[in-house]
């Protein structure tokens, strides 16, 4: 399926490139975070969990989107995020009590498939909504210490989302706050990691950038 969304964009932008449509380069903060859970501990008969905590911290993402339409319009966009999450473990039984904590960096690209409607449509200034589907690929699972040792392979290699943004237009600038919520598990639970998850990725992004071309008339 992900390969047929990344196809669609693909073509629809190749088929809109002589039209003339808006092309909006955008960069701004991201702040992803992923759903607790109570971690179970894998090859082991205990019932005993762990409490696993993925809370936010300040990440960036930089891409561009395209409005082809009018007041009502499609959005076919590419955007390049690097996240960092801040884990927290935390289990008698496996930990000792301890909780171990790091830092989870995180870079994907992602594919934007958006439909638009402008609340407020003048010359000048929009109000804008979208809202549609979206998938991330991982490119890359870093660390910031050894505390937890999560790899790439520990993770799954995308992410099907659902996002949402409400968006402004004051001539030629244009920003845009939006919600990412996670449709796919995060975690591959085929790894060698110790503990095995079910959380989700949810992102809130707030992204600036220009806005270039009139868009198709009516």
């Amino acid at each position: 399926m992900k390969k047929i969304l990344f196809t669609m964009v693909c073509m629809l932008a190749a088929y809109t490139l002589p039209a003339q449509v808006q092309f909006n380069p955008q960069i701004g903060f991201s702040f992803l975070s992923l759903s607790d859970t109570d971690a179970k501990i894998k090859n082991t008969t205990t019932t005993t969990t762990v409490d696993a905590d993925f809370s936010a911290d300040i990440g960036f993402m930089a891409g561009f989107d395209m409005r082809i339409g009018n007041r009502f319009n499609y959005q076919p966009g590419v955007f390049f995020a690097r996240n960092v999450t801040v884990t927290k473990l935390k289990g008698d039984t496996v930990f000792t009590g301890e909780e171990l904590e790091g830092k989870l960096i995180r870079s994907s690209v992602k594919l934007k498939s958006l439909v638009g409607y402008n609340l407020v449509h003048k010359d000048g200034f929009k109000l804008r909504l979208n809202a549609g589907p979206t998938y991330d690929f991982i490119v890359s699972v870093d660390n910031d210490d050894d505390d937890i040792d999560f790899e790439e392979n520990d993770f799954k290699g995308g992410s099907f989302n659902f996002d949402a943004s409400i968006g402004v237009d004051i001539w030629f600038l244009t920003g845009e706050l939006g919600y990412s919520y996670g449709l796919t598990e995060a975690f591959d639970s085929g790894s060698d990691f110790q503990l095995e998850f079910d959380s989700k990725y949810n992102t809130l992004y707030f992204t600036l950038g220009m806005v270039f071309g009139k868009g198709i008339k009516k």
